[in-house]
């Protein structure tokens, strides 16, 4: 395709663009991606791979396995003791937030107020679902 010819082809499909009816571009090369695509989402054989390949294969299923046998700690719930914990290296004369709780009463609260709190955090970390106003 000679040069004026692609810019024809360019001022072709910009005008298509400002028309009210929408024109699909012509897929070129058509077998070709479908043949990309259906080979990208194939299942290769163990026989297939090459040595590197095999060896990468190897080493992310030992990943994978170390993973689900050492589960993260962020996915078990705070304990009781490791919140009064960090209760305690709460600085207090910090201003509040805008809960108005300031962190010397949240260091002295009561053991009743530190489970609700406990409960609350441990319903935000099983849910992933963080409140907004803890943005700000």
């Amino acid at each position: 395709m000679s040069i004026s010819n692609y810019h024809n082809h360019f001022w072709e499909m910009w005008n298509n663009l400002s028309t009210s009816e929408k024109q699909e571009p012509p897929i070129q090369n058509g077998p070709i991606w479908k043949k990309y695509f259906a080979d990208l989402y194939t299942e290769i054989q163990e026989q297939d791979l090459t040595q590197d390949q095999n060896q990468i294969n190897r080493k992310l299923k030992l990943l994978e396995q170390s993973i689900k046998d050492n589960q993260n700690t962020i996915d078990f719930p705070i304990s009781l003791q490791e919140l009064i914990g960090k209760l305690q290296t709460l600085k207090p004369k910090k201003a509040s937030g805008p809960d108005s709780i300031s962190p010397e009463m949240l260091k002295h609260s009561s053991s009743e107020l530190q489970e609700a709190v406990l409960k609350l955090f441990n319903l935000v970390l099983h849910s992933g679902c963080f409140p907004d106003i803890w943005n700000q």
